[in-house]
């Protein structure tokens, strides 16, 4: 089966990270599968890739810091680099032919990119199946419910969607209750659970080794994710540091994140490095159990 996931990512690793399991699932699943990744992530070519999925590393839209979309890199206007965006989209979903389409959060897309390719599916290719995943909370209900009404993501459930999916059970947070899904959304909406997090590649003893910690020293791993509003989060952590007896066993590793800005991650870099036993880095998507951190 030929899959295209959709993930616009304009903010933070949490998207990227949670599609990225996805895939490995379903390709561990069945060897028959082959997906094509499409996302907008600064940072995906830092992740590890299994066999049988590639991508599509889409021009960069962020937030500014009045929290506005606009273009992280390019010289451009954000709706200049949307509809670039939705070109690209559209035309690897033309030549890969999927059959069926993954798309995270947005039934549109970023800022409305993906209606373009809604559109060509809906007349030239009927029978490709498409199915929004959501995490089972977005926003406080009446927030979510004005955004949806406002950008008409019901309409495009019912118009254009054959199914959505729920990371979530609706013991913690029924969205098709809180969310006011209309019967004919409800009907096609499946709960499916949260993802389990799998164990990592090295074990616990390896990675001490690798990080040179005495047995006596207790590890404390700090990381904002993305780092793009984590500044304060790691500033704050360095400087309790400095309240802890000069002997102590605790040794940190800082994982400030690909999207801080350079200013902000330069300062902690150098506050952290007044601390002998911090090790302070900006990203890796290297996995380990968690028992290594105790």
């Amino acid at each position: 089966m030929r899959l295209i996931v959709y993930s616009h990512d304009a903010f933070g690793l949490g998207n990227i990270s949670r599609m990225l399991a996805i895939c490995k699932y379903l390709l561990d699943t069945s060897s028959e599968n082959s997906i094509l990744l499409i996302s907008g992530s600064p940072v995906l070519h830092s992740f590890r890739m299994p066999q049988g999925l590639d991508y599509i590393k889409l021009p960069c839209l962020g937030r500014d810091k009045s929290g506005k979309i606009s273009a992280k890199f390019l010289g451009k206007k954000p709706q200049q680099v949307a509809k670039l965006r939705s070109e690209i989209i559209k035309a690897a979903i033309i030549n890969f032919e999927p059959n069926l389409i993954l798309v995270d959060k947005k039934p549109y897309g970023l800022q409305g990119e993906l209606k373009s390719t809604l559109t060509y599916l809906k007349q030239h290719s009927p029978k490709t199946k498409l199915v929004l995943l959501l995490r089972d909370i977005l926003d406080a209900p009446s927030i979510t419910i004005k955004e949806w009404n406002k950008n008409g993501y019901y309409q495009a459930l019912q118009h254009y969607y054959h199914q959505i999916l729920i990371v979530g059970i609706p013991e913690v947070f029924d969205i098709i209750k809180e969310y006011n899904f209309p019967q004919s959304i409800a009907n096609k909406t499946k709960f499916c659970g949260y993802i389990r997090r799998e164990y990592g590649c090295k074990p616990p003893e390896v990675i001490r080794q690798e990080l040179n910690l005495k047995a006596d020293e207790k590890l404390v791993l700090v990381t904002p994710g993305g780092g793009g509003d984590g500044y304060h989060l790691v500033a704050t952590y360095l400087q309790g540091l400095e309240q802890l007896p000069s002997q102590s066993n605790i040794r940190s590793l800082i994982i400030y994140g690909p999207e801080m800005p350079e200013e902000l991650s330069q300062n902690l870099l150098q506050i952290a490095h007044k601390f002998s036993q911090v090790q302070i880095s900006e990203f890796t998507d290297f996995k380990t159990s968690a028992s290594c951190f105790r």
